[in-house]
């Protein structure tokens, strides 16, 4: 058992939360998923933390604890900071001289994701971050 996290594209609509709890009333209005291999990470703790502090301001009441399961809208300036994250190196775990290359793959990985959630968000799709452990 880990920390598993997911981006997804979905389809544009009114009716779409920016934040989704996992409660079986909003199981009517989840996004529907267009594409849910706009990327994976596996215990990316700091992505993890980094998302949650962006849920809470967008308005989830939960704590650190009470975040799983609960989708995040990303909007345009939301990827411009991630990414901004990531070209500082703050935004990763503690780098050792011997993980260095598992880090610029990793760096890469989240750019990546990045210039393909500004696309989804230019051709008119919404982009969410999930988590399950």
């Amino acid at each position: 058992m880990g920390l598993d996290q997911y981006a997804y594209i979905a389809k544009k609509s009114d009716k779409i939360k920016n934040i989704y709890g996992n409660t079986d009333e909003d199981d009517e209005e989840r996004p529907y998923i267009v594409n849910d291999e706009l990327a994976y990470w596996r215990k990316a703790y700091s992505l993890h933390r980094w998302m949650y502090a962006l849920a809470v301001k967008k308005g989830f009441k939960g704590t650190k604890e009470d975040f799983n399961c609960v989708m995040v809208r990303l909007e345009e300036e939301d990827i411009e900071n991630l990414r901004e994250e990531i070209k500082n190196r703050r935004f990763t775990e503690a780098v050792h001289d011997w993980d260095k290359d598992v880090f610029e793959m990793n760096k890469r990985y989240d750019e990546r994701f990045c210039d393909e959630a500004e696309r989804a968000l230019e051709e008119g799709f919404a982009v969410y971050y999930d988590s399950w452990w």
